[in-house]
């Protein structure tokens, strides 16, 4: 028997009793049979009590376990067949067996390659998509990512190429490396300010014409949107601070870039091969231009340089041709090598004496150009072959 301390209890009310019935009778022999019946009934009644007890508890979760759907099936990746207009398609057994073995996590290409999925609802209890876990689902048009999703991971949905609408939730923190690499025909993407960093080459290839950056994003990471061909107006949030290398490289068709006054870096070619880029207004506390960072710019006509830079690094305005007339001011202590090579629409460029340096073949092929200096000779600084093509060069020149 189970619950002793339950039967020693009654074993001592049924002395008791014993005793009490002893003393009224006068026989304790005949009491003492009396409290062993009484036990006995006891036990007997319990035992039937206990089992019916145990039966309907059993059945009661029986039941249950039946009617209950569990959280798997009910928050399995939803995905629906928009053709002919069909009723969406239920969940797939794949999809629950994901779901059923990384409650939070869609693992690594769970499903790449997928032909049959039209639109993904990501459900809500899902934290992260994995390493290539959609990746070249050729006909996925439309996706959501609730505000559960803290991480998009690596190639998640790269090469999805019919892609067209993306929908971010604000809570995701980290759009990582070619997450939505080749996403050709993605034409608008709206990041939220949750998100800090962009990965590298997160919308390479993509079709974007409109990027949508929330304040809140600090760091634009390598190759983040090179090659949208399509893009052509960028307007940076206050939050920025860094746009690394190639971030906005070969996107032809990019006229206006504004850029937000706490931007610190531009990194190396960031926006080199922007053929239709026509002007660039560099904030004042913008510090570093990294090499080549615009060269192939061949539209950009207008400059307005930066009051904290100190340097215009090596290539960064290479084959600039639309350039025709410039004033280096006088903040910049160093040009840097073929800063200005092949600027063969320049015609005229003023140096103050604050450029005291001034590597080779800095205006190499500019063969048009005529060089107004402040200084009296060539500085120490300057290179022997600063000036290769051997422009003329209008020395003690004053700009006033």
């Amino acid at each position: 028997m189970d619950r002793p301390g339950f039967w020693i209890f009654w074993g001592i009310i049924a002395l008791v009793l014993a005793f009490i019935i002893g003393m009224i009778i006068d026989d304790f022999g005949i009491a003492l049979g009396v409290s062993i019946a009484i036990i006995i009934i006891i036990w007997i009644i319990w035992y039937f009590v206990d089992k019916w007890q145990k039966e309907n508890t059993e059945a009661a979760k029986k039941g249950q376990h039946k009617s209950t759907p569990t959280s798997n099936t009910k928050n399995s990746v939803s995905n629906h067949s928009t053709q002919n207009n069909k009723k969406p398609d239920t969940t797939t057994p794949q999809m629950q067996k994901a779901t059923q073995q990384l409650q939070l996590k869609i693992g690594e290409a769970a499903f790449s390659g997928r032909e049959d999925f039209f639109t993904i609802t990501i459900p809500e209890i899902v934290t992260f998509i994995g390493f290539r876990a959609f990746y070249g689902c050729k006909n996925l048009s439309y996706l959501e990512i609730p505000k559960s999703v803290i991480t998009v991971g690596d190639y998640a949905f790269g090469n999805c190429t019919k892609l067209e609408r993306v929908v971010l939730s604000e809570g995701l923190q980290n759009i990582e490396d070619y997450a939505f690499w080749k996403c050709e025909s993605l034409k608008k993407i709206s990041i939220p300010s949750s998100i800090k960093k962009i990965g590298k080459h997160a919308f390479d290839g993509s079709g974007l014409s409109k990027i949508i950056l929330a304040n809140g994003i600090t760091t634009i990471n390598q190759s983040a949107f090179e090659g949208c061909k399509h893009l052509t107006e960028l307007n940076l949030p206050d939050s920025l601070t860094k746009i690394e290398s190639l971030a906005f490289s070969d996107c032809p068709n990019l006229k206006e870039v504004i850029f937000p006054d706490n931007l610190d870096l531009i990194g190396e070619d960031a926006f080199a091969m922007c053929e239709s880029l026509e002007k660039l207004y560099m904030p004042d506390g913008l510090k570093t231009v990294s090499k080549g960072a615009f060269q192939g710019c061949f539209k950009l006509n207008e400059i307005k340089f930066s009051k904290s830079l100190q340097k215009i690094d090596e290539d960064v305005f290479t084959a600039c041709i639309g350039l025709s007339e410039l004033t280096i001011p006088d903040t910049i202590s160093c040009i840097g090598k073929g800063a200005f090579r092949v600027c063969n629409g320049l015609d005229k460029i003023f140096i103050p004496k604050s450029v005291l340096n001034i590597d080779r073949e800095a205006f190499a092929e500019c063969e048009f150009m005529t060089i107004y200096t402040e200084f009296a000779e060539k500085p120490s600084g300057w290179d022997n072959d600063w000036n290769i093509d051997n422009c003329p060069v209008i020395w003690g020149y004053n700009k006033k």
